[in-house]
C-alpha cells in the first residue's frame, strides 16, 4: 500500500505535468502567431462566487482576490482579433453557520486560466470578445475562522484538479493601456461530497460551479 506522502507526490507530479502540458500547447499557439502579434501584462480585481443547485440551501457569499496574467493577441481579418490570456485567478465563495457558534466559512481555490478567445472591435476604442476557458487548479485553502489551511486529511481535496467554461469581456484600449471587464461562467461540476447542513443533517451530494467577475489594467509591452 503507498503511504499517504507517496499519494501526495504522486499528485503533485500529475499536476506538474498538467500543468507544463497546458503551457507547451500555450506556447505552441504562441509559435503559430506570426504577424502583428501584442503582449500584454494584466493585474486587477477578481470577485468569485459559485453556483449551488437551490436544494442544496446554502446561501454562498462572494469572495474577493486578484487576477494577474499575460495575454497575447493577434490582428485577423477587418474587425477580428484573436487572443489568449493565461492567469492565476484564486477563485472561491463563503457562507455562514451558526452552530455550534456563529462564524464564516471560506474557501479559496488557486487556478492557472487559460482562455483563447475571438474578439470584435466595435470601435476604435471598444472590443468585445468571447471564447472557452480551461482551468488547472494549483492548490485549495479554506478557513474556518482559524486561518486559511489546507482541507483535513479525512476530507480530502473539495475539489477536482480541472475546470471549464466560457468567458465573455468587454475592453477599451487606450494606446498601450487596456481595461478589461470579464465574466467566467463554469460548466463543470467541481465537487460531488456529500455535504451536511449546520445541524449536521445530510443534503446530499452537492454540485458547484465556478462564476467570477474580473477587472483588470493591462499593459501591452510588446509588439511585432
Amino acid at each position: 500500500m503507498p503511504s499517504a506522502s507517496s499519494s501526495l507526490l504522486m499528485q503533485n507530479e500529475r499536476k506538474m505535468k498538467k500543468l507544463f502540458i497546458l503551457l507547451l500547447l500555450t506556447a505552441t499557439k504562441l509559435a503559430s502567431l506570426q504577424a502583428q502579434v501584442g503582449v500584454w501584462g494584466f493585474a486587477g480585481a477578481n470577485i468569485s462566487n459559485v453556483h449551488f443547485p437551490d436544494s442544496a440551501g446554502i446561501d454562498e457569499k462572494y469572495e474577493s482576490n486578484f487576477s494577474a496574467g499575460f495575454s497575447f493577441r493577434k490582428t485577423g481579418e477587418g474587425r477580428i482579433s484573436y487572443l489568449a490570456d493565461l492567469a492565476f485567478a484564486p477563485k472561491g465563495y463563503s457562507y455562514s453557520i451558526s452552530v455550534p457558534f456563529e462564524q464564516k466559512v471560506r474557501f479559496r481555490y488557486f487556478y492557472l486560466d487559460l482562455a483563447p478567445q475571438l474578439q470584435y472591435r466595435l470601435t476604435n476604442v471598444l472590443s468585445i470578445s468571447a471564447g472557452p476557458y480551461g482551468s488547472l487548479k494549483l492548490k485549495e485553502r479554506i478557513n474556518a475562522g482559524d486561518g486559511w489551511k489546507k482541507p483535513l486529511s479525512l476530507v480530502g481535496e473539495f475539489r477536482d484538479d480541472t475546470d471549464f467554461g466560457f468567458i465573455a469581456s468587454a475592453r477599451a484600449g487606450f494606446g498601450q493601456f487596456t481595461f478589461a471587464l470579464s465574466y467566467l461562467h463554469g460548466l463543470q461540476n467541481l465537487s460531488d461530497i456529500n455535504f451536511t447542513d449546520e445541524n449536521g443533517v445530510p443534503i446530499g451530494k452537492v454540485y458547484e460551479r465556478n462564476r467570477a467577475v474580473q477587472l483588470t489594467l493591462g499593459y501591452r509591452f510588446w509588439q511585432s
